[in-house]
């Protein structure tokens, strides 16, 4: 009969005793009696044990302490390293995966903020993130960072014509989430940008003639009386804008890049605002029937189908 002290600590009845290496090892549900373990000389080997996990935990305790004390190094982006994401995100972006591509602008940004040519890619990509696949208040938000990138990609490159020209669209993108007294200034700088500008870049630069043509266009329809008003409450509209130099502008356009559905689209919008269906339809026509090769593409098919929808018959 196994005593009250055996029962207790698994070393009576329910043990399993086995002989290994001329020791006897005892199995239980519980502790076994630990002076067996001495009675056989185990003593010295959980000694050992315990004075290695010891000096272990003791090894482990300073170096974490020895960590805490140590700063951590900053990660750097070299200059190879910029170049490498900013080469990443260019190829992205020419495969349309804009979001990817602003991922890889924004690291190098976080490392170096007055990165010019990034603070130009991060502008473009929010203005198109913004202008083909937002709506509502995403797409202003879209619109102001890339006001924000244009701004800052020109204060580090103030000669560079491209982020000039970049910041141009980024405020014409703001201007109608703004005042009216906002709106009048904006005109009358981006009026004078673009005579700036039309001394820097070629006369058949895309993008200046597009900007451009749609200056012309918003401020060339404003009626006498508004403009009259502008004049009186806001310093007045830049002048010698018209609606025709609008049109022909973008019909120039269209000439330059056949291929593009952005300005026959633009053309088609101009004659509907103007109230004129039956000279927007073939514009739209036109776009609804391209191949929609590009995502940027397939959103102007999207658009022109839906205002062929508009105008009806």
């Amino acid at each position: 009969m196994a005593s009250d002290d055996g029962r207790r600590w698994g070393s009576g009845v329910g043990c399993r005793r086995a002989e290994v290496g001329g020791w006897t090892l005892v199995a239980a549900r519980g502790p076994c009696d630990v002076r067996r373990w001495h009675g056989k000389g185990l003593a010295p080997l959980s000694a050992w044990v315990r004075t290695a996990i010891l000096r272990a935990m003791r090894g482990v305790l300073l170096l974490a302490a020895l960590l805490t004390l140590l700063p951590l190094a900053p990660v750097v982006v070299t200059a190879a390293d910029s170049a490498t994401l900013l080469a990443e995100a260019l190829r992205l972006k020419e495969q349309y995966r804009d979001a990817e591509a602003l991922a890889r602008l924004e690291t190098l940004l976080a490392e170096d903020a007055a990165h010019g040519p990034a603070l130009l890619q991060a502008a473009h990509l929010h203005f198109r993130l913004g202008w083909l696949y937002s709506e509502g208040e995403e797409r202003r938000r879209r619109f102001f960072l890339a006001d924000e990138m244009a701004r800052r990609a020109l204060a580090a490159a103030p000669d560079n014509a491209a982020a000039r020209l970049m910041a141009v669209v980024a405020r014409g993108k703001i201007a109608s989430y703004l005042s009216s007294a906002e709106q009048v200034r904006i005109a009358r700088e981006i009026s004078a940008e673009l005579t700036s500008l039309a001394r820097l870049l070629p006369p058949d630069d895309v993008d200046l003639l597009h900007v451009a043509a749609w200056l012309h266009f918003k401020v060339g329809k404003v009626s006498a009386v508004e403009r009259l008003l502008a004049g009186v409450f806001f310093g007045g509209l830049p002048e010698g804008l018209y609606v025709d130099t609008a049109m022909a502008t973008m019909r120039r356009l269209i000439e330059l890049r056949p291929e593009s559905p952005v300005y026959p689209y633009d053309l088609g919008v101009f004659y509907q605002r103007l109230g004129q269906p039956g000279q927007a339809r073939p514009w739209f026509e036109k776009v609804a029937a391209m191949a929609g090769k590009t995502p940027e593409e397939e959103v102007y098919q999207r658009w022109a189908k839906r205002k062929l929808a508009q105008i009806g018959g």
